[in-house]
């Protein structure tokens, strides 16, 4: 897939096309009223608006092709992307909060140890 300033380029031409058509458009409508004049001239009129209108359906179709690839894209790359993020972010949070368990469990049992003998000790006092 080429980057994205790229398809962005091509939209955007794209985009540009379909506006200076669609100026193209309605100005053909207007100059395609009938004047008193040869039909041959109307003739010439009518096969360029069809070629301009034909070009237009053309970049119409290109347009909705471009931006359906990259709502796809888009979507593929979200959700693949997010995925393995979070499955990694997990991962990572498991990890480091069995370390920490256990640490506090190492902790814990050397205070119970500790704690231990501090009562021996009280009773063999005597207190």
């Amino acid at each position: 897939m080429p980057p994205k300033n790229q398809s962005n380029s091509k939209v955007q031409k794209i985009k540009s096309k379909l506006k200076s058509k669609s100026k193209l458009t309605s100005k053909s409508t207007l100059k395609s009223k009938p004047k008193h004049g040869s039909s041959s001239l109307s003739k010439s009129k009518s096969k360029s608006t069809k070629m301009k209108l034909d070009k237009l359906n053309a970049d119409i179709t290109e347009f909705n092709e471009v931006t359906q690839l990259l709502e796809q894209t888009s979507k593929k790359e979200g959700t693949s992307t997010s995925t393995t993020k979070d499955s990694v972010k997990s991962l990572k949070s498991i990890k480091e909060d069995y370390v920490k368990d256990e640490e506090t469990k190492q902790k814990n049992q050397a205070a119970n140890e500790e704690m231990k003998k501090q009562m021996k000790l009280l009773s063999d006092i005597g207190l």
